[in-house]
């Protein structure tokens, strides 16, 4: 009875610890990236034909190919960061000149380019771009390979009218949350996520996140008493 009662705790026991073990791996592997992901990454972040997909050790070895020609990446398995991107062989496609991305610029937004930086990013390079006409600022991120808008904010220039109007305004009472909303949804169409009401430079503003059907957002700034278009910023990774 004795030696029964042992094989039966000794099998119990052998089951518990297999279990915890599974639950362990199983929960380790949740936090990994698999090899769709890696995939999905790839064709969005480089818009990639993938190759070839290996996963070594901690990390996947990806090859993969675009206009500008055969890469191979090294991206951590754990959090999807790109560690390392190789040029394997060039299509012999050059990337754009800078007069080519300052003319993709001035078709963004109206005026002049006032500054424009070039950032050698090993992974992928860009300018920093800013284009200034009479009633607002622009500031863009442009990929110096393909001229892809990286991503776009747009700041209202303060004039001696809108100077006035921030005067007068005091003494008026804000527009409320919904006339801000109404507002905002003129500028970018979609569904409304967030509004906040908050002071940023001595001004009481309105901070509208938007979200489109396709997964865009985009954050909307509007002073509180005016209801004027302060900021217009269009969200885009990298």
């Amino acid at each position: 009875m004795r030696k029964s009662l042992i094989v039966l705790l000794s099998l119990l026991l052998i089951v518990i610890l297999g279990f915890g073990t599974y639950r362990t791996i199983a929960s380790k592997d949740e936090k990994y990236y698999s090899q769709h992901d890696v995939r999905g990454l790839i064709t969005e972040k480089y818009r990639g034909k993938i190759q070839s997909v290996e996963h070594i050790g901690e990390s996947y070895v990806a090859q993969f190919q675009n206009e500008s020609g055969i890469y191979k990446a090294i991206i951590n398995s754990e959090d999807g960061e790109v560690t390392d991107l190789v040029q394997i062989k060039s299509s012999g496609k050059t990337s754009l000149t800078e007069t080519e991305i300052k003319d993709i610029a001035l078709k963004q937004a109206t005026g002049d380019i006032s500054n424009i930086k070039l950032h050698e990013d090993k992974k992928n390079p860009y300018y920093d771009i800013e284009v200034t006409g009479k009633e607002k600022k622009v500031q863009m991120k442009i990929a110096k390979m393909d001229g892809e808008l990286l991503s776009k904010e747009e700041y209202k220039l303060e004039t001696n009218e809108t100077e006035q109007e921030g005067k007068d305004s005091e003494k008026s009472s804000i527009i409320n949350k919904k006339k801000a909303e109404e507002i905002a949804l003129t500028k970018f169409k979609g569904k409304v996520k967030e509004t906040d009401l908050g002071e940023e430079d001595g001004l009481l503003q309105y901070e509208i996140e938007i979200e489109d059907s396709s997964g865009q957002e985009a954050e909307v700034y509007i002073n509180a008493y005016t209801g004027t278009i302060i900021r217009f910023e269009l969200d885009k990774d990298d």
